[in-house]
């Protein structure tokens, strides 16, 4: 199973290791996605108040991979806003989405 996590908080005042964790990840930059596997489902649950992340369907995955060879998308800010820069529950874009990413990409492209 794939994952997408999609940076969409964080900058001056991070701590560093959350800043480490997102430059492993190549999260560099707000609305920056990146598409990686279930070994790093760890590595994204510490870093839920900075990214929203799911299971990316094979659909959207095609679409990101026609946009860039590598691993890391640089995504515009999605059309209609966030719902909030919250945990997305219950109204929150930030943390576990599942299959809701799949949705907030497609805004985001």
């Amino acid at each position: 199973m794939m994952y997408a996590a999609i940076r969409i908080r964080g900058g001056v005042n991070d701590s560093e290791k959350a800043r480490n964790r997102m430059k492993s990840l190549g999260l560099m930059k707000k609305n920056s996605a990146v598409i990686l596997d279930e070994t790093y489902k760890d590595v994204i649950r510490k870093l839920e108040s900075f990214v929203a992340w799911g299971e990316i369907n094979d659909e959207m995955l095609k679409k990101l991979k026609s946009r860039s060879d590598g691993n890391v998308f640089y995504l515009h800010p999605p059309k209609g806003g966030f719902k909030s820069v919250r945990h997305f529950h219950p109204e929150g874009n930030l943390g576990y989405c599942g299959k809701d990413i799949n949705n907030l990409l497609e805004r985001m492209l």
